[in-house]
Order: C-alpha cells, then structure tokens, then sequence
C-alpha cells in the first residue's frame, strides 16, 4: 500500500514537473517569436545604421578609384609645374576622402560593437534564465526522491498504468535534458559574441591608429605643394630648372654611391641565407604591382647612371600600408632628405630578418617602425610615398644578405655631390639580391608593367 501511495505521489509530481517544463519552454517560445522587444528594435535599428555607413563608404571609394585613374593618367603625361601639381592635389583630395571613409569605418564598428554588446547581454539573461529553469526542474525531481521504473512497474496493479507513470518519467527526463543542450547551444553563440566583439575593438584600434597616419600623410602632402610652389615661385621655367637640376645631382650620387659601395669588400658565405626560388619572403605590398625588377631592365639605362636597379619598384600610391615581408628586426630608419633633397630613397627602413636575408623600404610618405623594434610578417612598417628621387608615388624594395649591409655612421660616408654625410644603408655590391626570387612570384594576382 506504501509503494503505492508513493507510485500515486510520483506520478503526480511527475505530471506537475512536466507541465512546469512545457510550460516554462512554451512561454519562452512565445516571447521569443512575440513582437520585437526594446532590445530587439535597438538591434534592428543599429543594422540599418551601420547598413547606412557600408554604403557611404562604398560611395567615396568609388570616388577614389576615380582620382587613381586621373592621378595615373597626369602622371603619364609629360613632366610640367601644372600637372605636377594637379597630381599633388588629387593625391590630397585622395587622403582626405580615405580619412573619411576610415571615419566612417570607426563609426560602422563603434555601431557594431554596440550591437554585439545588447545581444551578448540578452544571451547572457537567457542563459541565466534557463539555468534557473533547468535547477528548480532538477531540484523538485531531487525532492521527490523519483521510485525507479522498476519499482514502479512492478508495485503496480496495472501494468499499462504503471507503463504510462514510467513514460512521463522519461518525458520530464528528456524536457531537462533538452533544456541544458540549449543551454550549451546559447553559451557556444555567446563565446562567439564575445570574441566577435573582442575583434572588432582590436580593428577599432587600429583604424584610429590609420586615420591619425592618413591625417599626418595629408597634412604632409599640403607642405610638399607649398614647398614647391616656393621654390618655383608658381613658374614653369623655374620648375624645368629644378627638374634638371635634381636629375643630374641625383645621377651623380648615384654613380658615386656606385663606386663607393664597388670597393667595399665583405666575405660573403653562400649558406648564411636562403638559396634563390624559396620563396621565404611575403608580399611587402598588397596588391603587388610591379613597375621595375630587379637588374638591368628596359628602363634601368634610362633611369639609372649605374645602369642597373639594385631592387623591385611596386606601384604603391601614397599612403599604402606597406608590411613586414619575414620575422625580423628594425636594423635603422632615416631620411635622405634631411641631408640631400631628392636624390635618394628619402625615407627609409631597413630590416635584419631572422633567415639571413635583409630587406629596404625607400621612399615612404610615413614611418611607423622604431630602430630596435621586433617585427613579425605582415606587421605595419610605414606607408607608401614619393620622398627622395622618385617620379611618382611608389616602394623601392631593396634585399641584402644580411651580414653584409649595414647604415653608414655621421661622419663616414661624406658625398661630394651633396657636400653632406649621408645616413643610409650600404653594402657591397655582391650582397644586393633579387627580391623577385625571394617572394612569392607565382601568385595570380602579380601585375607588371
């Protein structure tokens, strides 16, 4: 008679566990699929916002794909004080509308994160709803002291009835299970918020970091125009006069930087870096186009008073992110410029990577590396420019054997053209490489000219 009093009082309870769970996921089924909540309609409305932001961004880089074509074509025309100054203007126009759409970058992911924020609070109310459900079901199922299937079949008078008693226990068995599974399933999508969330603060970070660069590059290219303008005095005459005039102090530091660097002797050991073809080195740009390899080339007669190219130009408009191309560290950084205006690789970065090799940068806009610095692939060196001698914006890559380049000290390398010493990197000339046999040639997005 206990036993079954006690299957009668299991049962019950059973029945009311079950219907308390059913009840609990049908109230939340409703909620769920019930009209929009307050954080609902703040979700929808941050996604039509940030929606609004992708296309003003789309909008300006369109525009700016309009200035690369005008900025390409002036410069292909000939040399004069106009066009030189109406690339200088585009290139300016260009920056101010990447500052724009790096401001709206900034905001699309401000708005984002606030987004990805209310979801990750209203999955975390779930959660804690839930698992209150699922401990008050368990707790009631404790107190009850449930009889086994056994006992209750076996205790019984009927045993269809005593079947029934089993099935719901299994039943209100199953409806917790099914409770903590989705309980599993609503953590696995928070943790994706939170990391979600957790990369688009790093991205927020970097893209001020980029829009304080892009703001540095612009205001820097009002300075370049002025300067121009001052020592032309806005005449075509006297820019004809300083055109030649650079090209020919840039030819003569060529051939003396030339016979400088062809009597410096340094042993080099043909196992102290990587053999040609093995492609250890990354892309220092992206996309890579390439405008002058490495040698004696068609141009490099006409371009070069030594005749032949010491590195790989890349088409790289002003203000290109340019990266690290192996793990490495920052040997030295410097400005041509400083010492003598438009005959070098203006600025530049030189790198001592871990393999043995050694890469340069020239002609940046911008550096954002540090002497000293512990670099890996991919990290951000500087931005693309026109600095030193070069006829349009563009990275002059330069590849060394490592062990052999090194920058020259204040007062060791004293030019005769310049009348100054200059700081740059040097070496002799069996230690220059082809960085084409180095980097990644056989990818299908490589353009020459």
């Amino acid at each position: 008679m206990f036993l079954l009093n006690k299957k009668r009082d299991v049962w019950f309870f059973s029945i009311l566990l079950l219907c308390a769970g059913f009840s609990f996921m049908a109230v939340r089924a409703l909620a769920e699929n019930a009209s929009p909540s307050e954080s609902r309609s703040e979700i929808d409305t941050l996604k039509n916002e940030i929606e609004t932001r992708n296309n003003e961004i789309k909008k300006l880089e369109e525009e700016i794909a309009l200035l690369d074509k005008s900025i390409e074509k002036t410069q292909g025309q000939a040399k004069s004080l106009k066009n030189e100054l109406s690339v200088i203007n585009n290139t300016i126009s260009q920056l101010n509308k990447q500052v724009k759409v790096t401001e709206t970058k900034i905001q699309s992911t401000e708005l984002n994160i606030q987004k990805l924020s209310i979801e990750i609070k209203d999955k975390e109310k779930n959660i804690t709803e839930d698992k209150t459900s699922v401990g008050e079901m368990i707790q009631t199922m404790q107190q009850i002291d449930l009889t086994s299937p056994i006992e209750v079949v076996l205790s019984g008078d009927n045993f269809s009835d005593a079947w029934v008693e089993v099935d719901y226990l299994e039943r209100v068995q199953k409806s917790v299970n099914e409770r903590i599974n989705d309980l599993e399933i609503k953590k696995k999508s928070l943790e994706e918020n939170k990391t979600e969330l957790a990369a688009e603060k790093a991205s927020l970070n970097s893209l001020r970091s980029r829009l304080l660069d892009q703001k540095n590059i612009a205001n820097q290219g009002k300075k370049n125009k002025n300067s121009l303008l001052a020592e032309t005095q806005n005449q075509e005459a006297n820019y004809k006069k300083l055109l030649a005039s650079t090209k020919a102090k840039k030819d003569n530091l060529e051939r003396e930087l030339f016979n400088y660097e062809a009597q410096l002797k340094v042993a080099i050991d043909p196992n102290s870096y990587p053999k040609a073809g093995t492609s250890v080195l990354a892309w220092p740009v992206n996309p890579p186009y390439i405008t002058q390899k490495f040698g004696k080339t068609s141009d490099s007669g006409r371009l070069y008073a030594s005749g032949t190219h010491n590195g790989v130009d890349f088409r790289a408009k002003t203000g290109t992110p340019l990266v690290a191309t192996a793990p490495g560290t920052v040997v030295g950084i410097g400005d041509t410029d400083i010492a003598c205006k438009g005959v070098s690789y203006g600025k530049w970065v030189l790198i001592r990577h871990t393999n043995g090799l050694a890469t340069l940068y020239g002609h940046l806009s911008l550096i954002k590396a540090y002497a000293g610095e512990e670099l890996q692939t991919g990290d951000i060196i500087g931005y693309s420019g026109n600095t030193g001698y070069s006829e349009g914006p563009h990275l002059h890559f330069g590849l060394f054997v490592a062990n052999a380049v090194r920058i020259t000290g204040p007062t060791e390398y004293k030019s005769k053209v310049c009348g100054t010493y200059l700081r740059m990197p040097i070496a002799p000339t069996n230690a220059y490489l082809d960085p084409l046999a180095y980097l990644p040639i056989t990818g299908s997005n490589i353009k020459t000219d």
